[in-house]
């Protein structure tokens, strides 16, 4: 019997034993979420997606000299369009500007200017329904910064002696010379003025929206602003979660893996965001450049 009391008390020992080990390494295994140190959800910077966007107003850039209009004579002229670009030309060359390149759609833009002033008898920059040189090259879809236009009439006998005309003349020497115009679209046409036979002659400068490149659309980056925001709604929920796992009885190797879970995709939605606020600056700094080019270019 004592024998039997001995086994009884030993046996009791070693499984209070075993239960204090079992206790003292499901202590050492257990992690609390305050001791791992979950990873805070990254607050996210606001996002203007409209900087660097900013339309510039580019209608009002127009230079329309006064029309040049010069006495009749009775010698007999002839005018051209080459002609009057490689005089046009000419004189830009003795100022080291690039030469103007003939442009399809403004020749279209001075021809309707001079059929416009024949079929309603006129000689102004802005016609008797109000519509102006900009107007004219919006109709024809010509995208542009800046516009200017050269009006003449009259008996110039020679291309030289036009060109030369508007050179002596300084708002029309203004648009020939003036360095930000890129392109040029000329027309000219006979019509009968008191019973003479004279010369109308247009020239319809321009610099298309083309030369400062295509501003980037930041309307493409709207859907992954919006994953982002989700991702970061959905980690919040979800650090709630774990840290009400740590109220219940839950097993420590459960509650450290979602733990691990949860910093690796907060690891990743930063990533997201570094790579968003990456391609957002990308953007605005493209367009930036747009706008100053087309800034410069309208005060020039």
């Amino acid at each position: 019997m004592k024998k039997f009391v001995i086994f009884l008390a030993t046996l009791g020992l070693f499984a209070l034993a075993v239960f204090l080990t079992a206790q003292f390494l499901l202590k050492k295994d257990s992690v609390s979420l305050d001791e791992f140190s979950l990873v805070q959800s990254p607050k996210f910077a606001e996002v203007d997606f409209g900087e660097g966007l900013e339309k510039v107003k580019i209608e009002t850039n127009q230079f329309l000299p006064s029309p040049l209009s010069i006495a009749y004579t009775d010698s007999p002229t002839y005018l051209s369009v080459p002609g009057i670009l490689r005089w046009t030309n000419k004189h830009r060359d003795t100022e080291a500007l690039h030469e103007l390149s003939l442009n399809e759609t403004l020749n279209q833009v001075a021809a309707a200017k001079v059929a416009d002033m024949f079929e309603n008898n006129y000689f102004e920059h802005i016609s008797p329904d109000g519509v102006g040189p900009g107007d004219l090259a919006r109709e024809f879809e010509y995208d542009f910064i800046v516009v200017g236009e050269n009006l003449a009439k009259g008996n110039f006998k020679t291309d030289k002696k036009l060109v030369q005309a508007w050179m002596d003349s300084p708002g029309h020497r203004e648009n020939i010379m003036k360095s930000a115009f890129t392109e040029i679209g000329i027309a000219v046409g006979q019509t009968t003025d008191g019973g003479r036979e004279v010369w109308l002659a247009v020239q319809s400068f321009g610099t298309p929206k083309s030369k400062c490149g295509k501003p980037e659309d930041p309307s493409q980056l709207e859907s992954f602003r919006d994953s982002i925001q989700r991702d970061s709604e959905d980690l919040e929920a979800y650090r709630a979660e774990i840290e009400a796992l740590q109220q219940q009885f839950v097993h420590p190797d459960s509650i450290n893996s979602e733990i691990a879970n949860y910093n690796e995709r907060i690891q990743n939605l930063r990533e997201d965001q570094q790579r968003f606020n990456q391609e957002v600056a990308f953007i605005n700094k493209a367009n930036q450049r747009f706008n100053d080019c087309i800034q410069d270019t309208a005060g020039n």
